[in-house]
């Protein structure tokens, strides 16, 4: 089975994938306990269809997910579920005027983003990952 690991600010985690694993404010990771427009439960990790899945279980708020280079992101809604492809993942969302980050590592990624090419002068090569401060 393909090995999933959480990273929040050094802490890593790793889902049992019998059991749903969540995130919030009252959950198995504690984002931050202190911030009430964070949900108590936001989001949740499972494992499906042989497959591990990011699900949005609140209800307000939406998370951005990302290739770890920014090849390719989405915004996950309330109520969406995503399947996790990549080896690296990185999820980041707003709760009141605080941004959060936490990322994603699949031992076996089920995808891998195509190289873009070093002689591509067009400039369709140059946005990346955008990266947050711990603070």
């Amino acid at each position: 089975m393909n090995q999933l690991t959480l990273d929040f600010c050094g802490e890593l985690y790793s889902p049992d994938p019998e059991v749903p694993f969540t995130i919030g404010r009252e959950a198995d990771v504690v984002i931050d306990e202190d911030n009430p427009f964070l949900h108590r439960q936001f989001l949740s990790i499972l494992f499906s269809h042989e497959l591990w899945w990011l699900c949005n279980v609140g209800s307000q708020l939406t998370a951005t997910v990302s290739h770890d280079q920014g090849r390719v992101q989405a915004w996950l809604a309330p109520g969406a579920s995503m399947p996790l492809v990549f080896a690296d993942t990185v999820v980041w969302f707003t709760a009141g005027s605080t941004t959060y980050e936490f990322d994603l590592r699949l031992d076996v990624p089920l995808l891998t983003p195509v190289e873009p090419d070093a002689d591509d002068a067009s400039g369709s090569t140059t946005i990346g990952r955008v990266s947050l401060t711990p603070d």
